[in-house]
């Protein structure tokens, strides 16, 4: 219980305290993507039934590094997933998870919490290697999947 609300409270801090980074260059399958009110550094985006996912990641040793008195996470990164319609509106409800396969094998599973505009969940990406994820977002009786590959240098 005290993991759970740790990283709970890891993630929520750091939403709390990260910027707007800069976006990659990577735009895969979009088109003009406004970025400006998500956090983090932009590293995938899709399109799946006409929905638009935007990927972001905070890097939570960086958050952390200068904050005394935090419990130390497993997690390096807080990845968030901004899902909107084919209207342009904000996806509100849904269960999102994320299956994160390392270069080594390893599996992570995550379901991902409701923050803002998007969803999030707290990812180890401390290895280098190609990460494969896969993105499941349920709402209204409806599941959208997708799929990239984030590679760590």
């Amino acid at each position: 219980m005290y993991a759970i609300f740790t990283t709970m409270l890891i993630a929520l801090v750091s939403l709390s305290l990260g910027g707007v980074l800069a976006s990659a260059d990577q735009h895969h399958d979009m088109e003009q993507v406004d970025h400006s009110g998500h956090r983090g550094l932009n590293i995938h985006n899709s399109n799946v039934t006409s929905f638009s996912l935007a990927y972001h990641l905070i890097d939570m040793r960086e958050k952390m590094k200068d904050m005394e008195n935090m419990p130390e996470t497993q997690a390096t990164h807080h990845m968030m997933v901004y899902v909107t319609g084919p209207d342009g509106a904000v996806l509100g409800q849904a269960k999102v998870g994320y299956l994160v396969v390392g270069p080594d094998g390893n599996k992570q599973k995550l379901m991902a919490m409701g923050m803002k505009d998007g969803f999030g969940a707290d990812v180890d990406f401390k290895a280098p290697g190609a990460y494969t994820v896969r993105t499941k977002v349920v709402f209204n009786g409806s599941t959208l999947l997708d799929e990239f590959t984030y590679v760590v240098q």
